[in-house]
């Protein structure tokens, strides 16, 4: 329940601060104290949603953040930091987490990658039992041609080892439904 809370803390803040709103109005037009100590009540149950936001980290935010710090260990062209969070039973196609690594390796190299932008992560379904999913935007820069147009990823992780791991993805270009290939 705490999970639902933390997950949700705007729409618990807009209908707490209604029910304030409505509160303090009542009292302002009767004067009645129990109108007050009830919107009292109601900023204080406000205040305590807001304290369990800065102490309960759910799987949800666990989940952004690994995207966040997957984006940072490819930017930062370090892929040991990278593949901590790539799962033993990932697949792509027909790669493995070892040639999925050989592959990232090559293309880093090969085109000189500068820069790895990921923005816009909202995590998905979530279940410990079953998986996590992620959508979010990337911008790759490098040596290319033709730049490649921004992505976007839906990635599937799995929750292995008491850790989010990244199990799987598929890419889209952006304004487009069917699947994008990795290229070879």
């Amino acid at each position: 329940m705490l999970w639902w809370l933390v997950d949700h803390a705007n729409v618990v803040y807009v209908l707490l601060g209604f029910v304030a709103l409505v509160l303090a109005v009542r009292w302002w037009q009767t004067r009645r104290r129990a109108y007050a100590i009830a919107a009292g009540v109601t900023a204080v149950l406000i205040g305590l949603v807001f304290l369990l936001t800065l102490l309960i980290v759910t799987d949800r935010q666990r989940l952004v953040l690994t995207v966040q710090e997957m984006a940072r260990a490819l930017d930062e062209r370090k892929l040991d930091k990278f593949f901590e969070h790539v799962s033993p039973s990932f697949r792509l196609s027909a790669m493995d987490a070892k040639a999925f690594r050989a592959y990232a390796e090559d293309q880093l190299r090969r085109f000189d990658v500068k820069a790895f932008r990921a923005w816009g992560i909202r995590p998905g379904a979530v279940s410990r039992a079953d998986k996590g999913q992620v959508e979010f935007m990337f911008q790759v820069e490098g040596d290319w041609v033709h730049q490649p147009p921004p992505m976007r990823c839906e990635a599937e992780f799995a929750f292995e080892n008491g850790r989010w791991l990244l199990r799987g993805f598929e890419l889209f270009q952006v304004g487009k439904v069917d699947r994008f290939e990795l290229p070879r």
